[in-house]
């Protein structure tokens, strides 16, 4: 009895299927008892019943040539369109002297697989798509941040080494704090292709009416989530006064908070509790705070449930800070040291997701190789 053969590709048999389709078509069967004894379309046993080669050497044919060249040069064109950029002349006024500077910027345009089959005319975006994996491209999402300058990425790299630098009972009593606005409205531009998430651009969110706003401190075995009543926000007053009420809790801590207004004013006025130490943030650094990570998690589950009305999205919200676990707040603030590490080896560039991967990654090789 013939064994049942399966398709291997797109409709392409084996050598062992064109084999059987002949030694079948020799013992006098015929195309429809091929086709379901071995499961194959009808279409696909005539062809191959019509061909004297099996598929290793077909597939080795001059034919294929012109068809190999063809998908190189259409590949080519998709990767130009993937690529192209666009040039911007822009004018820079010196704010003191008003000295004005022509300048001019290149930048990528990132377009979408539909918008390069339009651009082409004579592909389909499923085709775009498969060239672009074929060419090891890959959809990454636009990550939030800032542009950093050589300055700040010098402040940057002081930071971090100064932490790396700081004892490890030091860098558990660190305190992270950050205020954030949840809604069900968030809307986030689409992802791009792009060969490495280096080249990767970085843009900001735009949020939609009811909002919420939550100010958190997060640190080894310490979770204080308070949600401000609506109307409220967070001023220097406002932040005082949560820190005087958590004074507690906060004694004896090293506080890390980032250079927004509230918290400026309210060092300056002398908010801060007695007891509670301060330790000076970079600027533009919210990648090296991992109460961030957390804020991303609440707000992913948040807009997953969409909450409709202000009542509801603070009921979600609140649901959704208390279903965060201890061990996942200690893992995060964990990660603060190796976010420096990963910092001061990108030489104060901005640590994304990517990176705090290989950086793993390189560690657990270097742990193997060591343990050989």
């Amino acid at each position: 009895m013939v064994a049942k053969a399966t398709l291997t590709f797109r409709g392409r048999v084996d050598d062992v299927a064109y084999g059987c389709i002949h030694l079948l078509r020799s013992q006098g069967k015929t195309l429809p008892e091929i086709a379901e004894t071995l499961r194959l379309s009808r279409a696909t046993v005539q062809r191959w019943a019509q061909r004297d080669e099996p598929p290793s050497r077909a597939g080795k044919r001059k034919g294929n040539v012109a068809a190999t060249r063809r998908i190189e040069r259409r590949r080519n064109k998709v990767r130009q369109a993937i690529m192209e950029t666009t040039r911007l002349q822009r004018v820079r006024v010196s704010p003191v002297r008003k000295y004005r500077t022509p300048r001019q910027e290149v930048l990528r345009r990132y377009p979408s697989a539909a918008q390069v089959a339009r651009l082409l005319t004579n592909v389909s975006a499923r085709t775009v798509v498969r060239d672009l994996r074929a060419m090891k491209f890959k959809l990454y999402s636009p990550g939030c941040g800032p542009k950093l300058d050589q300055h700040a990425k010098d402040t940057r790299v002081a930071f971090c080494k100064k932490v790396l630098a700081m004892p490890a009972s030091e860098i558990s009593k660190i305190v992270f704090t950050d205020e954030k606005y949840f809604d069900s409205q968030t809307k986030r531009k689409m992802r791009v292709w792009s060969p490495t998430h280096r080249e990767v651009p970085v843009h900001s969110s735009v949020q939609g009416e009811p909002k919420t706003q939550v100010l958190g401190f997060i640190g080894k075995n310490l979770k204080i989530m308070e949600i401000l009543p609506k109307g409220k926000t967070v001023t220097f007053s406002v932040y005082g006064e949560y820190l005087a009420k958590n004074a507690r809790q906060l004694k004896g801590r090293i506080l890390v908070q980032d250079n927004a207004t509230p918290h400026q004013k309210a060092t300056k006025r002398k908010l801060i509790p007695r007891g509670l130490k301060l330790l000076p943030f970079p600027p533009w650094s919210p990648d090296l705070n991992p109460i961030e990570t957390l804020w991303a998690l609440a707000a992913r589950d948040v807009r997953q449930r969409a909450p409709f009305g202000e009542v509801m999205l603070t009921r979600f919200v609140q649901e959704s800070l208390d279903g965060v676990p201890q061990s996942t707040v200690d893992g995060l603030c964990e990660s603060f040291v190796e976010r420096c590490r990963v910092c001061v080896a990108k030489r104060g560039a901005l640590v994304m997701r990517n990176d705090m991967l290989e950086h793993r990654r390189g560690v657990r090789t270097a742990g193997k190789k060591g343990g050989k």
